[in-house]
């Protein structure tokens, strides 16, 4: 079983969400979509379309429509505040409280969220798609104020290892 780690690097300090469990890799479990199921643009050559089929192919443990974890890298995200953000909850309408916790539950059962006590706190909202679906937003605004931006190109093992398509 893979783990999900996060820190923040707050001002010199890291606070890590150790005392929290550690979430399931989800690489593919349960999913419906395969390789057989990539759209390939039209301007794409035979040649580049063969090509980019077998990449496809070599790598299609990694092609899935669930949602999963990341558990090969820890990733710090460094602000410049060691204040912790944490935001009161937006008001919930009653007609949508059942349809946050639905959303909310299956997003912990899939081990996309767990619960955490963390000092940071965003809020989260219900939003209507275009197609009547409902998508669970989290305001991340006043965080992302703080965020440094990483300027050193993370670079992690295996990326790039494959072939790459650049178009102009």
């Amino acid at each position: 079983m893979g783990v999900k780690m996060w820190c923040a690097h707050l001002g010199g300090e890291h606070f890590d969400d150790s005392d929290c469990e550690a979430l399931p890799e989800l690489g593919g479990w349960g999913s419906k979509e395969t390789v057989n199921d990539l759209k390939y643009g039209d301007e794409l050559t035979l040649d580049q379309r063969r090509e980019l089929e077998e990449v496809a192919v070599t790598y299609s443990s990694i092609f899935s429509d669930r949602p999963g974890t990341a558990s090969t890298e820890e990733h710090c995200i460094e602000l410049t505040s060691s204040i912790p953000v944490r935001q009161r909850p937006y008001p919930v309408p009653y007609a949508m409280r059942q349809t946050l916790r639905d959303e909310l539950r299956e997003m912990e059962d899939l081990g996309v969220i767990r619960k955490s006590s963390s000092p940071y706190a965003s809020p989260v909202e219900v939003v209507k798609k275009k197609d009547s679906t409902n998508r669970v937003c989290i305001d991340y605004r006043r965080l992302n104020k703080l965020t440094i931006f990483d300027t050193t190109g993370r670079h992690f093992p295996g990326y790039g290892e494959g072939p790459v398509l650049f178009k102009d």
